[in-house]
């Protein structure tokens, strides 16, 4: 289902860079919302990075919000937070972690979804086409790029208050996601803009195991979005060898 779903995973240096960035908007009223969340990579990534007291906080006042397709990987990231953050001696917090985390296990992009207010998303969202029949929020703009990410960054963008979002990188350039790019205008932040070549941001096969393409395709973006400014730095295309990961994502924003 990996390839059908459209997923790529985040890589573990990639999510803490994304995290930071998320932690450097937040405020303490914020809630944080992990949208396409899988096991729960980038909001674990996010909770790592923030005192512990911070983000025991977060998850006993319900400030922390999941959002995916797939209920089995929801129930994984809920264990996971469960093991690494709760005190396993406070029985009634580690016990009820799906009373206090928000969990909407359908489709992000029908009306019936939404995301609550003040709200930061952090999010790798599905690259794919849109799937027949998929249902779409009444104003959605996006929809004849029929590409999902495109569709979900103009719903991110939308609703959140910031918001941190890994994807490819086309909808820089392409005619067709100009509706995209008019509205994130409206808006503000960076987007840092990768090559996949001599390396990727998204490392090994594109598809994981079961596909024999041993180089991925995807040139990705990480796209910084703060609705309270507007106008958006965009770095050239950056280009890194395998062996330079570590010196990119500690000089990026040099």
């Amino acid at each position: 289902s990996k390839k059908e779903l459209g997923q790529y995973y985040t890589p573990a240096d990639t999510a803490n860079f994304m995290a930071t960035k998320l932690i450097n908007v937040n405020e303490p009223n914020d809630n944080i919302a992990d949208v396409c969340c899988g096991t729960g990579n980038l909001i674990i990534s996010v909770l790592k990075n923030m005192p512990t007291a911070q983000s025991v906080r977060l998850i006993k006042n319900g400030q922390i919000y999941l959002y995916d397709l797939d209920a089995t990987a929801v129930k994984l990231a809920l264990m996971k937070i469960a093991i690494m953050f709760l005190d396993k001696n406070d029985i009634e917090t580690y016990s009820n972690i799906e009373h206090c985390i928000k969990c909407s296990t359908g489709n992000f992009l029908d009306d019936q979804i939404y995301l609550p207010n003040n709200c930061n998303v952090i999010s790798n969202p599905p690259y794919g086409k849109l799937p027949k029949g998929t249902s779409l929020w009444l104003g959605c703009e996006t929809f004849k790029t029929n590409e999902m990410y495109a569709i979900f960054m103009e719903k991110i963008a939308k609703q959140s208050k910031n918001a941190v979002i890994i994807s490819p990188q086309s909808f820089l350039g392409s005619n067709k996601f100009s509706v995209l790019r008019s509205i994130l205008a409206d808006r503000g932040g960076t987007v840092y803009a990768f090559d996949n070549v001599p390396a990727s941001i998204f490392m090994g096969k594109k598809h994981g195991i079961f596909n024999t393409n041993s180089a991925n395709s995807v040139r990705a973006a990480i796209t910084i979005i703060n609705n309270t400014t507007k106008g958006f730095r965009i770095t050239p295309l950056l280009r890194f060898k395998n062996t330079e990961r570590t010196e990119l994502f500690t000089n990026l924003d040099k």
